[in-house]
């Protein structure tokens, strides 16, 4: 009985050392989630191929949708994710504790139609696919109030969803993303891009829980100097960029250089990006996605303020 006790207290004894340890690893490392079929984290994988940041101080969580990386944010199980922002301004208007500390990626979302459809003005009354609630959705939305032309939408759950639907003919256009806008065979053309109306705008930003930005301050600060660096690199040399996509995500090199030609990726927290993004939460509140109005304030926090 004895022998017993013993062994059941090592084992205790080995299992909170084993946990105490994992606790001091967390403290030294980001945990970072990722949508692992998106190209909207390229700045941080050419910051890792070039030992701008250390694998040592990163742990990537690679995700198949926005809403998985984001469930795993709240909660919290990984410290920041680089995601749409309308996740962190639905998250907050539920009084979840997030915030965007920078803007990433912008532009790369558009709408490709049938090859007839040659103008805007002739979505008028067509069928036109769309991700419920995603950025896809509002832009949309948003870019149909200023051109004044009024399709019939169809909402879809997942991206497949709406590729298979366009390919069969169920929708006449979608609104979509890159490189993915890109593989649809020459029954089909790009027909307008958001950037066109909103230039340069921020569609997927670098997200963090606010429990991590008091804890691990200034690995955060790190990692956003890394981001920045990659970015830099990205705007300087498309190389690295289709290069990347390529042995990372497995599309060609036409397919990688024309998405780079309609994505920028720009950090930062400048006004105008944040104006735009509150003018799409206006819009998320109008069509019922977000709980309640939210402020710019609660939203974004500047980690390098103080510095």
């Amino acid at each position: 009985m004895q022998k017993t006790k013993v062994i059941i207290l090592i084992l205790l004894l080995s299992m909170t050392i084993l946990s105490i340890g994992s606790c001091r690893r967390n403290e030294y490392r980001l945990e970072i989630g990722i949508i692992a079929p998106s190209t909207n984290h390229l700045p941080l994988l050419i910051a890792l191929e070039d030992g701008i940041i250390s694998e040592e101080k990163i742990m990537i969580h690679r995700f198949l949708s926005g809403w998985e990386v984001n469930e795993a944010l709240i909660g919290g199980r990984i410290d920041l994710a680089i995601m749409p922002f309308t996740y962190a301004w639905k998250g907050v208007s539920e009084g979840k504790e997030l915030k965007i500390i920078s803007f990433l990626e912008r532009e790369s979302d558009g709408i490709i139609s049938r090859k007839e459809i040659t103008n805007k003005e002739d979505l008028n009354g067509i069928r036109v696919g769309v991700l419920r609630a995603s950025t896809l959705d509002i832009f949309l939305s948003l870019a149909l109030d200023e051109l004044g032309i009024e399709p019939e939408i169809v909402y879809f759950r997942t991206p497949t969803e709406m590729a298979v639907a366009f390919g069969n003919g169920h929708v006449d256009a979608l609104s979509f993303y890159v490189p993915p806008i890109f593989q649809f065979d020459d029954r089909f053309s790009l027909l307008f891009w958001y950037s066109e109306v909103f230039p340069e705008h921020p569609c997927c930003d670098i997200i963090a829980n606010e429990r991590s930005l008091a804890s691990k301050g200034e690995l955060i600060r790190d990692f956003l100097r890394a981001i920045e660096a990659g970015c830099d690199i990205l705007n300087t040399k498309q190389e690295r960029g289709v290069s990347a996509i390529v042995n990372h995500f497995g599309y060609d090199e036409t397919i990688a250089k024309n998405s780079l030609n309609h994505q920028k990726f720009i950090t930062g927290l400048e006004d105008e990006g944040k104006l735009f993004q509150e003018r799409v939460a206006e819009k998320m509140e109008d069509l019922g996605y977000l709980r309640r109005r939210v402020e710019l304030k609660e939203v974004y926090h500047d980690i390098f303020e103080n510095d």
